[in-house]
């Protein structure tokens, strides 16, 4: 699949967000339906900035295309006010790495053990 859009062969692709977190792919234009997500004990609830840059961020890739165009679907033009404030204006959720965390940290240098990279 991946090959056949890099070929021009496949011209649309219909993915979940799974799609948004690396592959890099020669695409002009990406069309997120959504802003909302289901998330459990929450509902629907809306995605936040920096997974929507991410996902827009697949479009216009360096070195695969010069162009890329990213489309967020509103409801009315109200809502797109709002949803340009917040995604495009507005700034992206603080990160932390969990790696550090002493369960993280332990779970990781036990796996390069068991997997033999590591005494």
């Amino acid at each position: 699949m991946e090959q056949g859009f890099r070929d021009s062969r496949i011209k649309v692709i219909a993915s979940t967000p799974t799609l948004a977190a690396g592959l890099n792919l020669p695409a002009r234009r990406v069309l997120i339906k959504s802003y909302k997500r289901y998330e459990y004990g929450k509902g629907m609830a809306p995605i936040p900035v920096i997974e929507y840059r991410q996902m827009a961020g697949r479009a216009g890739r360096p070195g695969l295309d010069p162009y890329g165009e990213s489309f967020l679907m509103a409801k009315n033009s109200s809502e797109m006010k709002e949803l340009f404030e917040h995604y495009i204006n507005g700034s992206p959720e603080e990160i932390w790495s969990k790696l550090a965390s002493e369960s993280a940290l332990r779970t990781h240098i036990l796996s390069t053990v068991a997997a033999g990279f590591a005494r």
